[in-house]
């Protein structure tokens, strides 16, 4: 294995969650909600009120923009409500934790009516073949592999101790936990040269090929992509929530295609 490489971890293959994705159903993802923004928040609202009656929604990642356990679920109410009242209206949503919001657990779970899944999902497409209708979902950070340090810290903040102990720390507590990682971060990014932070093709096709997907979607970059790499496998990565390309739908076709904010089945 190459130095600068990390290893697939075994969980991302053909145990993962295999869910269909039914025509209109629709994936999003990076919204980085504040939970303090009302503009944030009542924009995500009026998003989640457009897709009524649409069968299934996916949120591939940083739903929040930092969630530090149970502690939080009050403050963050009224986007819960929002969710909750989608998924009594017949939606199914589908949330993959990113690296701000990882600390997700079966409180919100309970609350919002969504189904968390922790490492992703194989969506299953109404048409095309058995292969082509596979469709591997992240989040996308575990496709900057040339990050040593940031994949390293992704396992150790990840792991089941650390997850229970911050189970019972106090909100103030976490909060200004929270508030210093993001700060860290922000810093560590900017001695990072761009190359080590790039989501890379090799990553993708690794992770594709254990779960049997020939197409991968993902967010984290912020940056729309829909790439058709040489072995035939296409990627795609949705712009972060309030982009241009931020939405993803399954058409009436069967097949992905991009749409603009806003966009209803």
């Amino acid at each position: 294995m190459s130095p600068t490489s990390v290893p697939i971890r075994s969980e991302v293959g053909p145990a993962l969650p295999e869910v269909p994705l039914g025509v209109g159903t629709h994936l999003i993802g990076d919204l980085h909600l504040d939970v303090a923004n009302s503009e944030q928040v009542d924009s995500f609202c009026r998003r989640m009120r457009a897709l009524a009656g649409i069968p299934r929604l996916v949120i591939l990642g940083d739903l929040f923009e930092y969630w530090v356990g149970p502690a939080q679920l009050d403050s963050a109410r009224v986007v819960i409500d929002g969710m909750r009242e989608l998924v009594d209206g017949g939606t199914a949503i589908d949330v993959i934790p990113g690296n701000r919001d990882f600390l997700l657990e079966k409180h919100f779970e309970r609350r919002s009516g969504a189904r968390l899944r922790s490492n992703g999902m194989v969506g299953l497409l109404p048409s095309g073949t058995e292969t082509d209708q596979r469709v591997l979902l992240i989040h996308g950070d575990e496709l900057c592999t040339l990050d040593l340090p940031y994949q390293r810290m992704r396992r150790v903040l990840r792991s089941r101790p650390l997850r229970f102990f911050a189970a019972s720390i106090p909100g103030p507590i976490a909060r200004w936990l929270a508030s210093r990682l993001r700060r860290a971060s922000t810093k560590a990014i900017e001695y990072k040269p761009n190359a080590a932070m790039d989501q890379q093709e090799a990553a993708c096709r690794e992770y594709a090929a254990k779960a049997s997907c020939r197409s991968l979607v993902c967010g984290h970059a912020h940056r729309y992509r829909d790439q058709r790499l040489s072995d035939g496998l296409r990627w795609f990565v949705v712009d972060a929530f309030g982009g241009e390309r931020d939405t993803l739908r399954v058409s009436a076709a069967g097949e992905l295609e991009v749409t603009s904010p806003g966009s209803s089945a």
